[in-house]
């Protein structure tokens, strides 16, 4: 049996500037967000799926190609 893996995905939204103080002398940001919780499905079904999510997606035996050449270079 395969363990359950947990994945969480934080999105926030907002500009998270300043707006003008209001009557109560307090400062408000325009900003919102949500935290999602989920279970990762199994790799069996990640592998099952992947043909579907190619084919929805327009990408076909050419799409992906693997990068031939010298290794990137780090940045420091």
């Amino acid at each position: 049996m395969d363990a359950q893996v947990v994945g969480m995905v934080s999105n926030t939204r907002g500009i998270d500037a300043r707006r003008p103080t209001n009557s109560a002398g307090h400062g408000t940001h325009d900003t919102t967000s949500s935290l999602q919780r989920f279970t990762l499905p199994s790799d069996k079904l990640i592998k099952s799926e992947t043909g579907k999510v190619f084919s929805q997606n327009g990408w076909t035996g050419g799409s992906v190609n693997l990068a031939k050449g010298s290794k990137a270079k780090p940045v420091v």
